[in-house]
């Protein structure tokens, strides 16, 4: 009766290996298929219990999620078997470090995966599986070699050609790295991949000769041969279409619009450019807008030019929102969470009180003492509290301004007025121009400082698109002091633009041949700021011109700030104005003169 046991446990536990290869065949032509199999029998074979096996279908499970590609969930998956590596067929455990490496170096992560793949070489040197080392000396030769580490890399690719079965690409090698030297590294790199491809062919292993065709397309581009590079980026794209193995199309796509544009094939180019669209990740599609942006312009083209800057800079702001909410969204929780964490802490220690006082009534010494412990404890996790929501005021004020600069109106008379000009030679000039101070405005919302030079960029941004919305009532100057380094002087953020806004809609707005005038200058270890315009001005009296200015909803938010970067910055800035009725107004802002790390 025990034998017959045995024998059926030995037949299921086979039945289930075979599952998994039939799983395995599906990741050839198509990883969703083997993915869905492989989701089908988990749920069998996590009930059969057996630790080996349930290991051995993580593995295949990481194998196919690495082609998806979804490296975090690759480890995730994995780390159940390194917590049960003791109890782990040796072989297998040698797997999921190396496959763990292989996740850690697609997410860029070096350390992790070179520490990954050096424990799976010693697992698999103690078993001698040759394939298995030489497949992980290859591995080490590609990390190192994406790290620049020419030597180290060459001593991986050998040891892994060591290991080899295949004898002829063997000595083939040997003759090749024993004159290296002779050869550039493209060239030596661009051999040493052609021979993956042979092992590939040999295996039928069709992912393998995708991921060497696109090292040799990249090797072949740094040698400024574009016909070799378009070749083999062709059939690197005609593999990937064929296995499913999606995860670089678009990439591969663009890669061949560029070297089009390149060799001068625009319409060729143009066409590339949008197929890559259409698949492509935000980050990539700023880059085709850009390209597809310089080929209109080329080719006289304006009206797609300017639709292809705008679609650059909307999906470049629109990324910038998200990253700014999220950054909030970010820090409301992290507030909200400490401040739980604080009132948990708060409650332990009132609870432990308690305990203590009813444990010990007779030692009233130790009670004050407790007493005293909780109120240094509570002082503590309130100041925490309190920097906390400074925090999260500063965050929320920085958004508040860029509301601000966002004007509406201003907004609006800008676009009114440019789109006025469109049949104008300049008209794309200034929308570009538009379009760099709204990127500017919204860079600056989220630093804490900036510049100089960036300031004095952005000032000369908005008073120029200012000058076009008020039809060129007034002129403006902006000049900083000789001896002044704009490229590493610190200064607060968008610190100018709210005064220089002021000069504008209750100075020079009115008035004939208005002037507005913005000075930088150094004195006494301090950066020195005038905004200065020929308006109506006021009648001051001693230490009244600064209540005098009028509170516009920049400059009520810029007095804020300047108190948040003393509390948050110990960073002092001060601020007068000096007036006389129609003799104009001059704003004189001073803070400590300090710079960036060269």
């Amino acid at each position: 009766m025990f034998g017959q046991v045995a024998s059926n446990d030995t037949l299921l536990l086979k039945k289930m290996n075979e599952q998994l290869e039939f799983a395995d065949q599906f990741y050839k032509t198509n990883i969703d298929s083997a993915l869905f199999y492989l989701e089908k029998i988990k749920p069998d074979i996590l009930s059969y219990g057996d630790i080996n096996l349930i290991a051995k279908t993580r593995l295949y499970e990481s194998k196919f999620l690495l082609f998806k590609p979804n490296y975090k969930e690759v480890i995730e998956v994995l780390k159940p078997n390194i917590a049960n590596r003791k109890k782990l067929d040796s072989f297998l455990l040698g797997k999921t470090y190396h496959n763990m490496a292989q996740a850690y170096r697609f997410l860029s992560r070096p350390d992790s995966a070179v520490s990954n793949h050096i424990i799976a070489l010693k697992i698999f040197e103690k078993l001698n599986a040759r394939k298995e080392i030489a497949n992980t000396y290859l591995s080490l030769g590609v990390i190192y070699s994406k790290l620049g580490n020419t030597e180290l890399k060459e001593d991986f690719y050998n040891k892994s050609l060591l290991y080899s079965s295949d004898t002829e690409i063997t000595k083939k090698h040997s003759e090749f790295f024993a004159t290296a030297s002779e050869k550039p590294i493209e060239e030596r790199s661009i051999e040493f991949s052609l021979d993956i491809v042979k092992m590939a062919e040999a295996q039928n292993d069709e992912r393998l000769m995708t991921i060497a065709y696109a090292d040799i397309k990249n090797e072949y581009l740094k040698l400024n041969n574009y016909n070799k590079a378009l070749e083999y980026a062709q059939k690197e794209l005609s593999l990937r279409e064929k296995t499913k193995f999606n995860s670089a199309v678009s990439l591969t796509q663009y890669f061949i619009a560029d070297i089009y544009n390149t060799q001068g094939k625009y319409s060729m180019a143009e066409k590339e450019f949008k197929i890559a669209l259409q698949q492509a990740s935000d980050s990539l599609k700023l880059n085709i807008f850009k390209k597809l942006k310089e080929i209109y312009v080329r080719s006289n083209n304006f009206k797609e030019a300017l639709v292809m800057e705008g679609n650059y800079a909307t999906l470049k702001d629109s990324i910038y929102l998200k990253n700014t909410e999220s950054s909030i969204a970010e820090i409301t929780e992290k507030y909200k969470n400490d401040l739980n964490q604080e009132q948990i802490k708060v409650l332990g220690v009132e609870n432990e009180l308690k305990e203590n006082k009813i444990k010990n009534q007779q030692i009233g010494i130790w009670a004050g003492a407790l007493v005293f412990l909780l109120f240094l404890v509570v002082g503590f996790l309130m100041y925490k509290n309190y920097k906390s929501k400074q925090e999260l005021q500063y965050s929320q004020l920085n958004f508040r301004l860029l509301q601000t600069q966002l004007n509406p109106h201003f907004m609006f008379n800008a676009l009114n007025s440019i789109g006025l000009q469109l049949k104008d030679k300049n008209a794309t000039k200034h929308i570009t121009s538009y379009s760099d101070l709204m990127r500017s405005i919204l860079k600056g919302s989220n630093q804490d400082f900036v510049s100089l030079k960036e300031e004095i960029s952005f000032i000369e941004k908005y008073l120029t698109i200012q000058q076009l919305v008020h039809h060129n009532a007034f002129t403006f100057k902006i000049f900083a002091q000789e001896d002044i380094d704009p490229h590493y002087i610190k200064i607060p953020a968008m610190l100018t633009q709210p005064f220089v806004e002021n000069a504008i809609v209750h100075g020079v707005n009115t008035k004939e041949n208005g002037f507005i005038e913005v000075a930088y200058e150094l004195k006494e270890e301090k950066v020195i700021i005038f905004i200065k315009d020929n308006g109506s001005g006021f009648e001051t009296i001693p230490d009244m011109g600064r209540k005098n200015l009028h509170q516009s909803m920049g400059t009520k938010i810029t007095e804020e700030r300047i108190k948040n970067y003393k509390k948050l910055h110990n960073f002092n800035i001060e601020m007068n104005t000096i007036s006389e009725k129609n003799k104009g107004l001059v704003v004189e802002i001073s803070f400590p003169l300090e710079y960036f790390k060269r």
